[in-house]
């Protein structure tokens, strides 16, 4: 008989509990947090994509319908604005239109100014103002299909000067007023000279002295006394002798005082008035003769110095009473 086993009995196993039971146990419980799992990150961020492109999209959509279709090489394209040659053009012929290469179709671009008015008036048979293209559409072969129109386009002028703006250049440059304007400082005009002013009459001098009849101080005033002065040329020593028998200077004459007729009246410059005692005559001899007292201008006491003063003597024929014309 064996030995027993001193060792306890181990109990036995509790039976197992079912999934359904433990599951009731423990119900499960989303995990709660601050920030959104990675799938909801994920579809927050394809959305603002779409959102980022259908805003861009938009805004680039304009912009794409303003360009013209794109052409590839080869493909011959008229325009309606393009410039117009320096010489009136000769339009192309329907059928000279190049084909494209390859089997796609060609397609030439009708002017838009097909059947406008020319306002020069009809031009004869293959003279056309500025370039022109036939409208056709040209198949893979190459050759036109049936019905395309092959009469050449007239373009208007008018229409082709407003497409071409005259370029700025053609305006003068902002310098040209400033280099137009330098001969002008360099040549500055010459200033203006006065011109001399012509006093009437010629100095009357003395034999004697060699010194010119004068006014007093220089000033024509009524009443002043005349006198032997150095000559110099000025107003107040021309005297003009007028065809009326008076003898003028400053716009006076020459007078014996109060019309004297007796020896010693002053001689002297006062306003014209037509009298007598306003006429004198220089004779050949070089006498200064008063008809009216039939006396000479002379030099009194014979004098011969600046300041001497003029009277009316009877003739002597003596050298302060010779005057002549200088």
């Amino acid at each position: 008989m064996p030995p027993s086993d001193p060792r306890p009995a181990r109990p036995a196993d509790p039976p197992a509990d079912r999934f359904a039971d433990t599951f009731a146990r423990h119900t499960p419980s989303p995990p709660r947090g601050l920030l959104p799992g990675a799938r909801a990150w994920g579809v927050t961020a394809a959305t603002a994509a779409l959102a980022t492109a259908a805003v861009l999209g938009a805004a680039q959509l304009p912009e794409l319908l303003r360009r013209p279709p794109a052409v590839s090489a080869g493909q011959p394209v008229a325009a309606a604005n393009s410039a117009p040659s320096s010489s009136r053009g000769t339009p192309s012929p329907a059928g000279s239109a190049p084909a494209a290469p390859g089997p796609a179709p060609t397609v030439t671009v009708q002017a838009a100014a097909q059947g406008a008015p020319d306002p020069a008036g009809s031009a004869p048979a293959g003279q056309h103002e500025g370039a022109a293209a036939p409208a056709a559409v040209a198949g893979a072969g190459g050759s036109p299909p049936q019905g395309a129109d092959r009469t050449p386009v007239r373009t208007q002028a008018p229409a082709l000067a407003q497409s071409a703006p005259a370029p700025a250049a053609a305006a003068p440059p902002a310098a040209a007023p400033a280099q137009s304007a330098a001969p002008a400082l360099a040549n500055p005009p010459a200033p203006a000279v006065a011109q001399p002013v012509t006093v009437p009459g010629r100095p009357v001098a003395g034999r004697a002295s060699g010194r010119c009849i004068g006014v007093l101080g220089g000033k024509g005033s009524d009443g002043t006394p005349l006198e032997l002065q150095d000559c110099n040329g000025s107003a107040a020593q021309s005297w003009d002798f007028r065809a009326d028998g008076s003898v003028r200077a400053l716009g006076l004459c020459m007078d014996v005082a109060w019309a004297s007729v007796a020896n010693g009246a002053v001689v002297q410059l006062v306003n014209c008035n037509g009298g007598p005692a306003q006429r004198f005559v220089l004779s050949g001899a070089g006498d200064l003769v008063n008809p009216q007292a039939d006396k000479c201008v002379d030099a009194k006491d014979q004098g011969t110095g600046n300041g001497t003063r003029l009277q009316l003597w009877n003739c002597a024929g003596t050298a302060n009473q010779k005057w002549y014309l200088r």
